[in-house]
């Protein structure tokens, strides 16, 4: 038996029963993931973007990054197992994810957590989770490294520990902001044993600083420092945020499920002053803090994806299970296990966000199709401006006399315009053919949302 700080006897992390729990619950998770891993390589752009240069890189032999300022590892491996198509690169996205999952599981496990089965399925299922691990993106990767930096920094391995940091680096290069409460734990752990804390300290963050630059050499041999540029865009408001933080990483239904255990934990404690725990000397609780602050913040900057913030809900689970009661915690992870399935609506139950996901891939994927033929029937000298949609039809070149850009600034959609050629745009992309000038003639409707309902028309013919 352990001894926890916060007083609580857990079972031993060690020996078969920790194998055995590690393979289950990877395997579990990983078949979870099997039913969406053949619609494309995800919704996202940056999920084309990655096969994309996977696919150059497979051919070329020289790094090329996806987006700046990179994600080495996650690319290079996609480079790797390209030739097999967009299901071994989703596959091995939903590998990682199981690995991610079994970690957690065995970490809830080792901090006294009963319900570390549950708190493993809440990880597993946490709709912005289980997106990411069904598409060609790097999430699950990063996190899979952090989860495996936090067990090993619980079980007093600063090397390893600092090992996967450096490697999770490589993958989502904000990993990097984990190191600061791994190290903090590592300082207090350090100086309850009565070790010297700046050589573990020192055995970490070196660790993890020579894997870091090790994996980084690629972007920044083929770029300098101008890896280290990032991509700004549209701002958004405080409202937006927030619902990207909250409805965006949980669902609708799991968000629900969590807000209302946490106000009725509250409540109950309002009114009985005696159940309150003491969590000032709970120095996992408060790197966990600090961790949430960290990538939050990190987050309200650049507010782009749900899935920027996946390397918060382990962290915050973790944090459910300290201080909520045994009832509200099981509440809260199973109303995020079904989150990704369901919706509730006022009058009925609608499909949840996986499983509209994988709709919407699939649809997306005949619309690029179909986009690619009515692009071979266009005039000669045309120009097709493609904005977003560009990384999901780089991997055909246009036939000659067409070109394909992402944007068009006003003067070259001027030129363009004088020398004769017609400018197309599709869905939702005016704003980059030359500001949306009057020249340009939508392809396949001026909208998103006329796109979808022109795909949905085919789809029922």
């Amino acid at each position: 038996m352990i001894r926890c700080e916060h007083g609580q006897e857990v079972m031993n992390s060690g020996g078969v029963a920790s194998s055995v729990i590690f393979c289950v619950a990877l395997s579990a998770a990983f078949v979870t993931r099997l039913a969406f891993l053949d619609a494309g390589f995800g919704n996202d752009p940056d999920s084309w973007r990655v096969a994309n240069v996977a696919r150059e890189m497979a051919l070329t032999g020289r790094y090329s990054a996806s987006r700046l300022p990179g994600f080495p590892v996650h690319e290079i491996v996609c480079a790797l197992f390209v030739p097999f198509g967009a299901v071994a690169l989703n596959a091995a996205s939903a590998l990682m994810s199981a690995v991610a999952v079994a970690l957690f599981a065995l970490f809830m496990r080792r901090e006294g957590c009963r319900d570390y089965a549950l708190a493993g399925a809440a990880f597993a299922f946490t709709p912005v989770v289980y997106i990411a691990s069904t598409t060609t993106i790097d999430y699950m990767w990063g996190s899979a490294f952090l989860v495996g930096a936090l067990y090993l920094t619980r079980t007093y391995r600063p090397v390893s520990a600092g090992i996967c940091v450096g490697i999770a680096t490589g993958c989502r290069i904000t990993s990097i902001l984990m190191s600061a409460p791994l190290a903090y734990l590592f300082w207090t752990e350090s100086v309850s044993r009565g070790d010297r804390a700046g050589k573990v300290l020192s055995s970490f963050i070196g660790a993890a600083s020579v894997i870091a630059v090790t994996v980084l050499a690629p972007p920044f041999l083929t770029y300098g420092f101008g890896f280290l540029h990032y991509y700004e865009t549209d701002s958004r408001t405080l409202l937006s945020s927030v619902r990207t933080m909250t409805i965006g990483v949980w669902g609708p239904l799991g968000f629900a499920g969590v807000l209302a255990a946490i106000c009725g934990c509250v409540l109950y404690r309002c009114f009985k002053a005696h159940a309150a725990r003491s969590v000032s000397s709970d120095s996992l609780l408060r790197a966990s803090f600090m961790a949430l602050a960290l990538y939050g913040l990190a987050f309200l900057r650049l507010p782009h994806e749900p899935g920027y913030l996946i390397p918060t809900v382990p962290l915050f689970l973790f944090c459910l299970s300290r201080l909520l009661g045994r009832t509200a915690f099981v509440v809260a992870c199973l109303a995020v296990v079904v989150s990704p399935f369901f919706q509730l609506a006022t009058t009925d139950v609608r499909e949840g966000p996986i499983v509209a996901d994988y709709r919407e891939r699939l649809l997306w994927t005949r619309f690029t199709r179909y986009v690619a033929q009515v692009e071979d029937t266009l005039p000669q000298n045309s120009v097709l401006v493609a904005g977003d949609w560009l990384p999901k039809l780089d991997r055909r070149e246009p036939v000659s006399g067409h070109h394909r850009f992402f944007e068009l600034t006003s003067e070259e959609a001027q030129m363009y315009a004088k020398q004769g050629f017609a400018i197309y745009y599709l869905p939702g992309q005016r704003r980059y053919a030359g500001g949306g000038i009057a020249q340009a003639t939508p392809l396949v409707g001026d909208t998103v949302e006329e796109a979808h309902n022109f795909m949905l028309m085919r789809q029922e013919k």
